[in-house]
């Protein structure tokens, strides 16, 4: 008999605000023949997670892509809003990158899955950049990976001396001052409060300030690469509310994007008001701080563990009928927690063999999303094992799941063309 498939990680995909209100992709893998693994397992990371974002509709846009503000020759300094249209069919995401002038050096700003026409594509620090000549690019790509990409070309950072308004003069000579309805040049922003988060970038997503949580509570945020500050690392810690005396929760040197950086298991502390600080690391030793304040423990309110989450694979279910792809959700929580794993074989036979693991909790989270396009069609079982840090741990399963692959796609052969 063909030996057992071996399910490997593959991509990345769609965003989707799921089961833990901010449910991520998890790995996609591909099944190929390979013997059993031992115990000892490597960790698989997870792959860059999503979300799903209300559009901005605006009915004077189509599906463009376009830089608005700054213009190709224009002036920027302080907190910038780089504004435009990020659109086309099959819209997936867009990135924005910035490069000094005619170098095609492109450094990455910002990633969003939200769909902007006319609107705020990324506030820019221009202070995090010598003054200077610059160009900007933003790339609208398409689910299939093509992409439409717009410019702005030779734009100055002048921070050093902000560009000021420019005079009006009537028929006579005489100067007139700006108009208080109709602004004659565009003011240079005030710097918003990014204390939690950086408006679609780095920074606290959830849960919202001030929020009551019980039990196993899912921190979601967004880490990684800040202009051109490169991510090392972050670590988050908590304190009673207002004393900032902090204690160490987590460090990692895997980037996330608006996903679930750590699972905080609230009955360690007593009930009370706390605050949450997450330091993103650079390599260069620098890091950006960010707070999530005034969070109440309440769980002896919610009646000493009325909202515990329940472990193991919450979807599929037993018997259910997958076709082409399949979708793993469920949750992993633990006060020793030390890992989760998945394995599968057909129905019936206990015979394991392994498909991924990972070190990171999950409440209501994406466990794998799976290409059944290499396995057999048949019977399959799942197992989802949680592994403490004494190393015990403790098993669930799915049962008599039927896959089905996928439909080859058919070759079709060229009709050859007659010259006459």
């Amino acid at each position: 008999m063909k030996q057992l498939f071996l399910i490997v990680l593959a991509i990345s995909v769609v965003t989707i605000c799921g089961i833990s209100g901010l449910q991520n992709r998890g790995p996609r893998l591909l099944a190929q023949d390979s013997p059993l693994p031992t115990e000892t397992l490597t960790p698989t990371p997870s792959l860059t997670p999503t979300i799903t974002n209300t559009p901005l509709p605006t009915p004077t846009k189509g599906n463009i892509t376009e830089i608005e503000e700054p213009r190709s020759g224009g002036v920027m300094a302080g907190f910038f809003p780089i504004r435009g249209t990020a659109l086309n069919n099959s819209y997936l995401k867009y990135d924005l990158h910035i490069a000094a002038a005619g170098s095609e050096d492109w450094h990455w700003l910002v990633t969003s899955f939200n769909v902007v026409r006319g609107g705020p594509l990324y506030i820019l620090d221009t202070t995090e950049y010598p003054d200077g000549y610059y160009d900007l690019r933003v790339r609208a790509i398409q689910q299939d990976g093509n992409y439409t990409e717009a410019y702005a070309r030779n734009v100055e950072i002048r921070n050093a001396n902000p560009p000021t308004p420019t005079p009006v003069i009537n028929v006579l000579g005489t100067m007139l001052p700006p108009s208080p309805l109709s602004p004659l040049f565009t003011p240079t922003p005030t710097p918003i409060d990014i204390h939690m988060r950086i408006p679609d970038g780095q920074g606290f997503y959830g849960p919202e300030e001030g929020a009551v949580i019980s039990s196993f509570a899912p921190i979601a945020a967004t880490v990684n690469d800040l202009g051109q500050q490169v991510f090392k690392r972050y670590d988050l810690a908590i304190s009673t509310a207002g004393l900032d005396e902090w204690s160490h929760l987590v460090s990692s040197e895997r980037q996330y994007w608006r996903d679930t950086i750590y699972v905080l298991n609230t009955t360690q502390w007593p009930d009370g008001y706390y605050d949450l600080r997450l330091r993103v690391v650079y390599v260069d030793g620098n890091y950006s701080e960010y707070y999530l304040r005034n969070l109440r423990i309440a769980n002896q309110h919610q009646g000493g563990g009325a909202n515990q989450p329940v472990n193991g694979i919450q979807l599929p279910h037993d018997g259910e009928t997958a076709v082409g792809m399949l979708d793993l959700f469920g949750t992993a929580v633990d006060p020793q927690f030390l890992r989760w794993e998945l394995y599968w074989s057909p129905s019936g036979t206990d015979s394991w063999t392994f498909l991924v693991e990972d070190d990171h909790q999950l409440v209501g989270g994406m466990i794998a999303w799976l290409d059944l396009s290499q396995l057999a069609a048949g019977r399959y079982d799942f197992r989802f094992r949680i592994v403490r840090q004494d190393f015990n741990y403790t098993d669930y399963y799915v049962r008599n799941l039927q896959v089905i692959p996928p439909e080859p796609t058919p070759t079709r052969t060229p009709t050859p063309t007659r010259v006459s």
